[in-house]
């Protein structure tokens, strides 16, 4: 039996903007209401029953009801959905199951609008359809999923198709108008004697600097505040704390816009609480004074506090038309997987299954066997493949330097220049906008520690948001970054045979381990019960990267059903690696090995000849490489993606630990045709491998090649040399938001 109520159907006129939410991947964000013996939803898929738009099924036990909450039923909306017995069990509807699907209205109502019961004899057969939500075009409220049947929790149902399609409201002339905040004039040196080499303004307290500025349309004055003792900290008779306080004006024609109260800071000068943002659009056409006061809010004495402004800018709105999809105006997806090392795929030589989705798309693309990225952590990289620069050169690339300048010309800017509507999505808190990593992009979304089942779903709606749009997509997923806890059953995990932790978690080992474990492996790395816990370790990463490979294929299984696969170019990366006790030590950021530095990087694109390529290749190129592609086509693309190979690759981390050293220290590498050279300057070790024999770098040849060691340490200071000359010599300064995040993720012991 199936009872559909069917609404009165409407038809579009105009342009609308198409969107699609996929509720099945939504099951995290519902609410749920269990019967006593009812089991949760489970998401599964890359079962061989699946066809290419229904690859996930939400397998749901009798008993349940799942509310998805806040669901816009809008103008001319569709409800497409399928259900039967699940794919991997179909024996489990053996007696009469109702399923019902009805729409709860924010003021009490309820529509129903599927109504259907299971019976054993529909074993592989399922019930769909689709009903025409027109009817409640411009309500509000809960989608609401039930289950029921006489054997709760025995009896469960799979969803392979549950979403809503709608045209949306119709296309507006703001719509093709695509517009982002940016760098309109760095307004430090414009302050005479205040200003400093460091790119901040800085004031006596008391004290004060004015200058004239013309307001650009949109105008936002953008700076991070401070105030920081001069030699020791004041004596300050106040009621609060030892060291004060300080109040700062911004004023703009005499009137006060802001005033802040900044207690004095005893840290170095870049580190900075917060940045403050000051809208000037009333201002806009106009040359206006802009002054900065400081004054003491508690007695201490004249010259003991510096008030500082560190980064003052005028942001102002960028506007561009937005460039329309078709043929020779391709889409780029720029895909970057947190922490996968090279080998840990079966397209660069991994023997177990880990994936098999990427080493499909692999197949038709163009593989870098020999991708370097710059660091072994993940800032430094990532503000290199936005930027094209080196960390040496853009400066984000330590615990005191966390923000990417705006001086920094990203590749999200230059696209959107063209017109091309650019959206961020990012799992990785590190990247939040508060350190400017959303420069140039006109979404950004930061879902704090996400798997790539809760991303995912973010990108394709955002596509269809954009249906008619030309794209430009980061997507920078977190798997396989630890924890390891993929949500998967322990039987499919992977598993080392003979090792006797392999039942155990990876929160469990690092209970084993203790408080900071990183350094308890580098106290005893030749431990046999420390081998045996990293070598599962290892097993569970290698289990995040299979099960992120089921979620890559439902991505490029998303931009194939909505026509955006074949013209597009698309890379796929790495920010870093990860360690395994390799060389001592476990995760990333402390080592340049090839563990933590070699990467993945396949390219696809329209007239690209798939293929293999051998030659070094730093990923600090990707950008560059990228804006090539996208204006190249015919032979000029094969010649283009196999040309950008420099004559040597340099790698850094300044995250280091080291046995018997109780801080960071800094490690730096150089690649130049088959050598590579490590370097440890503050401990005056250099050890050289050859990786056409040695690529995991076992056998130190420093002492045999006297004369390649010398002539690569030569080459690694002239080019680092280089690098500092290209620099910029604004400060860089901490967010501590994101140094916070460092802190979690272990970059900071």
């Amino acid at each position: 039996m199936l009872a559909i109520a069917l609404l009165a159907s409407g038809c579009a006129s105009e342009s609308r903007r198409e969107r699609v939410v996929d509720l099945v991947t939504r099951i995290d964000a519902a609410e749920l209401s269990l019967h006593p013996e009812a089991r949760p939803p489970n998401l599964v898929g890359d079962h061989p029953l699946n066809s290419d738009d229904d690859r996930m099924e939400l397998v749901v036990s009798a008993g349940t009801v799942v509310r998805f909450r806040d669901v816009d039923v809008h103008a001319h909306a569709r409800l497409a959905f399928a259900v039967g017995a699940p794919k991997t069990r179909l024996d489990w509807v053996k007696v009469p199951t109702r399923c019902a699907l009805a729409f709860a209205h924010d003021d009490g109502r309820t529509t129903t609008l599927v109504d259907t019961t299971l019976e054993a004899a529909d074993a592989g057969r399922r019930h769909e359809g689709v009903v025409d939500l027109s009817a409640l075009a411009g309500s509000r409220g809960s989608l609401v999923l039930s289950v029921d049947s006489k054997t709760p929790g025995r009896t469960r149902v799979g969803w392979s198709r549950l979403r809503i399609e709608s045209d949306g409201r119709p296309e507006t002339a703001a719509d093709r108008i695509l517009s982002f905040s940016a760098l309109h004039e760095n307004l430090a040196a414009r302050f005479g004697a205040a200003a400093r080499e460091s790119g901040a303004v800085e004031l006596p307290v008391p004290g004060s600097a004015e200058m004239k500025v013309a307001i650009p349309a949109g105008a936002k004055l953008r700076f991070f505040p401070g105030a920081f003792c001069v030699g020791a900290p004041p004596t300050v008779e106040a009621a609060g704390g030892d060291s004060g306080s300080i109040r700062l004006r911004v004023c703009v024609d005499g009137r006060a816009l802001r005033e802040l109260v900044c207690p004095v800071n005893r840290r170095t000068e870049n580190v900075l609480d917060h940045d403050e943002v000051v809208d000037l659009a009333e201002f806009a056409g106009r040359e206006v004074a802009l002054r900065f006061e400081s004054e003491p809010t508690d007695r201490m004495p004249a010259g003991a506090v510096t008030a500082t402004l560190a980064l003052p800018r005028l942001l102002a709105r960028r506007e561009f038309p937005r460039a329309r999809r078709g043929r020779g105006a391709p889409d780029l997806f720029f895909i970057v997987i947190d922490t996968l090392r090279a080998d840990a795929l079966g397209c660069y030589g991994n023997r177990r299954p880990t994936s098999p989705s990427l080493d499909a798309f692999a197949r038709g693309s163009l593989l870098y066997e020999n991708a370097w990225s710059p660091s072994s952590w993940t800032l430094p990289s990532t503000v290199s493949l936005l930027t094209g620069l080196h960390p040496d050169v853009h400066g984000a690339k330590d615990a005191a330097s966390t923000f990417l300048l705006d001086s920094h010309e990203t590749i999200a800017e230059k696209l959107a220049a063209r017109g091309v509507t650019t959206g961020g999505f990012v799992a990785n808190l590190l990247l939040s906008p508060a350190g400017n990593f959303d420069q140039g992009f006109e979404t950004w979304q930061v879902l704090p520690h996400a798997n790539a089942r809760k991303l995912v779903p973010h990108v394709l709606e955002w596509l269809d948001d954009h249906e008619d749009d030309r794209l430009f997509a980061y997507v920078h997923f977190f798997d396989p970054h630890g924890s390891y806890d993929a949500p998967v059953p322990l039987a499919e995990t992977f598993a080392t045979p003979g090792n006797d932790f392999s039942d155990r978690t990876f929160k469990e080992i690092l209970d084993y381990l203790g408080d900071e474990p990183e350094r308890q492996v580098l106290a005893q790395p030749d431990s046999p019960n420390v081998k045996a816990l990293v070598e599962r370790c290892h097993d569970l990463y290698e289990t995040e990267v299979r099960y992120f490979d089921r979620w890559f294929a439902a991505f490029i299984d998303g931009l194939r059903a909505r026509g955006r696969l074949d013209d597009a170019v698309i890379v796929v990366t790495a920010d870093h690696g990860e360690e395994f006790l390799e060389h001592g030590a476990i995760f990333h950021g402390d080592h340049v090995y090839a563990e933590t530095v070699h990467v993945p990087f396949l390219v696809r694109a329209p007239g690209l000849t798939p293929g293999r390529v051998a030659e070094p290749f730093g990923t600090v190129e990707t950008t560059p490489l990228l804006l090539d592609l996208l204006d190249a086509d015919g032979p000029a693309l094969d010649a283009l993606a196999r040309s950008r190979f420099p004559e040597s690759i340099v790698m850094a981390t300044d995250l280091a630990t080291e046995r018997g050293v109780d801080h960071l220290v800094s490690r730096a590498a150089i690649l130049r045709g088959r050598y590579k050279l490590d370097v440890t300057p503050e401990l005056s070790r250099e050890e050289l491998y050859d990786l056409a024999v040695d690529p995991g770098e076992r056998h130190d040849l420093s002492e045999e090649q006297p004369r390649i060691r010398a002539v690569l340490s030569q080459l690694l200071r002239e080019r680092r040399e280089e690098y500092a000359r290209s620099a910029l010599r604004e400060k860089v300064p901490v967010v501590p938001e994101i140094e916070a995040q460092m802190r979690a993720l272990g970059y900071i012991r």
